[in-house]
């Protein structure tokens, strides 16, 4: 029986002469070597003969150490002598338990459970266990914080004046032992603070990525604007957790590409169309930079997409173009694989014929409201364009009128006239730069979220397709399976067919049937993984048009209380109307 599993009660029962009889087998000594046997003699003589070799003389050295080293040899090791004295320490402790608890005050009771017994002195016993238990021990400190928590009337006097009479180091850890037996609270109490662990926090990584300095590079022919891409995150799958790297536009359409494919039935951000006239265009990079900067953001808070390895060659990678051409060639050469190439590898072999009809109401409902909504964001998108367009003429105007004032004001003879002018000429070019200014945040707030889901309409629209696409696939694969069954039966019915003939038939419709089920459950993948996405859509859409509707409003207000500040202080600075007193109400 082992000692770890028997109760205060069964180990009193135990002889205390010879403790070592009664250890467990992960604490017991080393075998002892036996000088008396036949091997160990054998030694002995061989030892004797290359003493006379080296001594041809037949002098006798003397050993005087021969007797000191057998008797040790007899002995067990330190090894043994601290399992003795752990497992007499054992026995102490439970014996001076049971007789604390009879100790105790009549009524109270002390919880020792021997299961509990066990695991408390498996995790002190020096031999069995020598580097304690497998979590972190909490701190000194801690451990210090948590005793002085424990009321002293909770423990019992003479446990605790046991306890301070304890010097050696092994005498103090089973003192701990027997007080963590008759306060089992105090074990709990560390233990759960010592497997806390923020799971959390290392199953879904934080990303914050920001897309700026962009930059004009290359001649003529090849001229392209590239950005600095720049990556704080806490995830372990990057080699830093702060780093940079430069991105043109094409790499950003790149890695949107690649997840779409990668990840078929999620919504992928896509970044802003191309442009050919005017992408140099300072306000144009920058509504190009914003869009970009909050795509990358959008794709590193999915928790699907942020573990995607093509987007961490994106984000880290210096040499990307490399990259892509290896990953590339190796996808070619049929050395690679790709995430999200099942349906294209498996629906290749087939051809998508017939047509798709929709039959599931949910997808009908929805595509619906996609088309209703598409129109209506490209409206509202045209319609803020036109505002903006109109924002920046009125600019241009009002810079026009406010030059003329200035012209006025200087051929004028009268100086307060000429005074008045040159200081409205003033107020007209500051509201001048308000009304550019609006223009820029209305595309910066607003206009830049709906083109964004118009975008963000255009990939679910793409979603369905690849929905479409392998519905059309399994339908394909379907009919393939049907065609190859009746191939089968009828040789079956002729029976002129040989038998290694209908084994490779019956092992290509097994072959078939496997694939038939496994587009099916791509298939009903796509559509689970759409649903989500969508609840998904909706709930980002209506934070996000809330988000950028209260900017425009609050930048709007800011704006106008601006140009009425200054109308107001060139109007009391010309003294155009003094103040007038008020007028007491007249008497009837």
């Amino acid at each position: 029986m082992d000692p770890e599993d028997l109760t205060a009660s069964q180990w009193d029962d135990l002889p205390s002469s010879n403790p070592l009889k009664h250890m467990s087998p992960a604490a017991s000594p080393p075998p002892i070597e036996d000088n008396n046997s036949p091997v160990a003699k054998e030694d002995d003589e061989d030892d004797k003969d290359n003493d006379n070799r080296a001594n041809p003389e037949g002098e006798d050295v003397k050993r005087n150490s021969t007797d000191d080293e057998e008797d040790l040899a007899q002995k067990p090791s330190t090894a043994g002598y601290t399992a003795q004295a752990a497992a007499a320490s054992r026995a102490r402790a439970l014996r001076m338990a049971r007789s604390r608890k009879a100790s105790l005050p009549a009524g109270s009771t002390v919880p020792v459970a021997a299961s509990s017994a066990s695991v408390l002195f498996e995790n002190i016993d020096p031999v069995a266990n020598p580097l304690g238990p497998l979590v972190d021990d909490p701190p000194e400190e801690d451990s210090k914080d948590e005793e002085k928590d424990v009321q002293p009337e909770q423990l019992p006097t003479n446990a605790n004046s046991w306890a301070s009479r304890m010097k050696t180091v092994g005498e103090e850890a089973q003192a701990a032992a027997s007080i963590s037996i008759l306060n089992p609270s105090l074990t709990a109490t560390s233990s759960s603070i010592a497997r806390h662990i923020p799971v959390e926090q290392a199953a879904n990584p934080t990303f914050e990525i920001s897309v700026g300095d962009p930059i004009k590079v290359g001649d003529l022919a090849s001229a392209h604007t590239v950005y600095n891409v720049h990556t704080k995150t806490t995830s372990k799958a990057y080699r830093y957790s702060d780093f940079s790297v430069t991105r043109r536009y094409k790499d950003f359409r790149w890695i949107y590409h690649q997840l779409n494919h990668n990840h078929p039935g999620i919504i992928i951000p896509a970044p802003p169309e191309k442009q050919i006239v005017g992408r140099f265009d300072e306000n144009f990079v920058e509504a190009r930079r914003t869009a970009l900067e909050k795509m990358l953001n959008k794709i590193a808070q999915h928790p699907v997409l942020q573990h995607d390895p093509d987007l961490k060659l994106f984000l880290e990678s210096d040499t990307l173009n490399s990259d892509i051409r290896n990953k590339e060639r190796l996808l070619a050469s049929g050395e690679g694989s790709s995430k999200g190439g099942f349906i294209g590898s498996i629906g290749s072999a087939f051809q998508f014929t017939g047509k798709f009809v929709e039959t599931d109401e949910w997808f009908m409902d929805k595509k619906a409201y996609i088309e209703a909504l598409d129109l209506q964001l490209r409206a509202l998108s045209k319609a803020l364009d036109t505002v903006i367009v109109q924002r920046k003429e009125l600019a241009d105007s009002t810079a026009e009128f406010a030059v003329g004032l200035q012209l006025l004001s200087e051929v004028e003879l009268s100086r307060p006239l000429s005074s008045a002018l040159a200081g409205l000429s003033d107020v007209e070019q500051r509201v001048r730069d308000l009304h550019e200014r609006q223009g820029l945040q209305d595309m910066l707030t607003l206009g830049d979220t709906v083109d964004e889901y118009v975008r963000m309409i255009d990939s679910i629209k793409a979603v369905f397709i690849q929905r479409q696409k392998s519905f059309l696939t399994w339908q394909a694969a379907e009919q393939e399976l049907i065609k190859r069954q009746q191939y089968l039966a009828r040789a079956l019915r002729q029976g002129k067919t040989p038998q290694d003939r209908l084994n490779l038939l019956q092992e290509e419709v097994t072959e078939h049937e496997r694939r038939v089920y496994n587009l099916r459950v791509a298939y009903d993948d796509i559509c689970k993984t759409i649903k989500i996405e969508f609840d998904k859509f909706q709930k980002e859409k209506i934070e996000d048009f809330r988000a950028s509707v209260e900017t425009y409003l609050e930048s709007a207000v800011e704006s106008q209380k601006e140009a009425i500040e200054l109308w107001e202080t060139f109007y009391e600075r010309q003294g155009f109307s003094e103040p007038q007193p008020p007028q007491a109400p007249q008497q009837v």
